[in-house]
């Protein structure tokens, strides 16, 4: 046992005699010390990053992976012998950390659907926002996304801060987005509000409806206030397809309206990696091979890129796809600017998409201040306050489309009809 005990104090003699000469040394040497110092800042720097993420937003699986690869990146760093070899570590372990999945959360207050199986014949009913914020949360995962839905009310969103139906592009490596039927049975959602880019490289389709494949009709989306400003973060794709409709369309849509505002600023940097984008429209956003009919939008659009080399393509109407028998009515401010690069292929502004048949634009439109430049498309105010503009040049139906007290000037445009009873209404009646 004594020999023992020498032994280990003789061992502990040596680890403080050597303790000593490293910190003599690294007293007497101040390259050494300034890079200790130097390992800790960019140390303190991930921690503070991490933990920022916050733990509530991640799965406790994930929140776990990305303790690991904070710790793994924590231990390297202290093994570097250079700045350089510090810094490459640090941006190593930021880019793992920032892939880390996080998932987007889904909305609070939601309610079960009021009625139905999701068939065509017996689609699911939809009567209050809970509802709705249910229907967003299902396509959230991966649920409900090809089913039938119809409206049996007007909602107001009360400018929530909003999940789009079918937000990410992906789930889980399958296509994300809706590829269902929305009926909106000529109701109108009020308040749409979203104020965020969220921090996912899938989260990219912003509006009411994030990436429609399916058919939405019959629906009017009033009120709605998308005011975003962001820019990049370093490991995650932060483009934005942003439609006041839907931010990315690829399937159909048919007599519907929206009117507000949508105010979209990113300010973006050179950072090496692949630059970000925005495509965005009063009704829909994003390229798009999908079909827009008896549409009209009078959204005010105002968007600003600066810093990166990107793109930026706008629409009054529809960044992309084919429209018919379509109309505008709002103003348009559009500044694209990298580094005094201002036109060309960059940027690109549309009135109604990519394709058009019969369509008109308000004669009264502005673009970053100016009247529109004239041509046939255009149509006066008085027309906008004549039924039979719509009716004998956009060749809307009557049964579907109200005309009565149209007032321009108080933002009075055509209505839609409650087209057909909910049979869960009827049977409550």
């Amino acid at each position: 046992m004594k020999t023992r005990m020498i032994r280990v104090l003789k061992g502990l003699i040596i680890f403080v005699f050597v303790f000593m000469i490293l910190l003599l040394f690294v007293a007497c040497n101040p390259e050494a010390r300034e890079l200790e110092d130097y390992k800790k800042a960019r140390s303190t720097e991930l921690i503070d990053y991490a933990h920022n993420k916050g733990e509530d937003n991640y799965s406790p699986e994930n929140w776990q992976e990305l303790l690991s690869v904070l710790e793994e990146g924590l231990l390297k760093i202290k093994e570097a012998t250079d700045k350089e070899t510090v810094d490459s570590l640090y941006y190593e372990c930021f880019v793992r950390i920032s892939r880390v999945k996080k998932p987007i959360q889904p909305m609070s207050v939601a309610e079960e659907y009021a009625e139905g199986c999701g068939s065509e014949d017996d689609p699911f009913v939809i009567l209050t926002k809970g509802q709705l914020i249910h229907f967003s949360n299902q396509v959230l995962i991966g649920e409900n996304k090809e089913d039938y839905f119809i409206l049996g009310a007007d909602i107001d969103l009360e400018s929530m801060e909003w999940n789009p139906i079918g937000l990410l592009s992906y789930y889980d490596r399958k296509p994300g987005g809706f590829s269902g039927v929305f009926d909106g049975n000529g109701h109108e959602i009020r308040n749409l509000y979203i104020s965020e880019r969220k921090i996912n490289s899938a989260a990219e389709n912003i509006g009411l409806f994030g990436w429609n494949e399916g058919t939405i009709k019959n629906l009017g989306v009033v009120g709605i206030n998308i005011n975003i400003r962001w820019g990049p973060i370093y490991g995650v794709g932060m483009s934005a397809w942003v439609g006041g409709l839907t931010g990315m369309n690829g399937g159909d849509i048919i007599n519907c309206y929206t009117q507000g505002n949508i105010k979209l600023k990113y300010l973006g940097k050179v950072t090496g990696v692949s630059p970000n984008h925005i495509r965005a429209g009063g009704l829909v956003g994003g390229y798009s091979e999908g079909n827009v009919k008896n549409c009209y939008s009078m959204v005010n659009m105002d968007v600003e890129y600066r810093g990166e080399p990107g793109t930026m393509t706008v629409s009054w109407l529809a960044a992309g796809g084919f429209v018919e028998n379509s109309f505008i009515a709002g103003n348009m401010d559009a500044e694209f600017d990298y580094y005094g690069r201002v036109g060309g292929n960059d940027y690109k502004l549309y009135r109604f998409g990519t394709e058009r048949k019969n369509c008109y634009a308000y004669e009264g439109i502005m673009l970053n201040g100016k009247p529109l430049q004239g041509d046939s498309s255009l149509c006066s105010k008085d027309e906008l306050n004549t039924a039979s503009f719509y009716i004998e040049k956009l060749g809307w139906d009557e049964s579907v489309w109200d005309f009565d007290n149209l007032d321009f000037d108080e933002g009075f445009l055509p209505k839609l009809r409650k087209i057909k009873d909910v049979p869960f209404l009827v049977n409550k009646r």
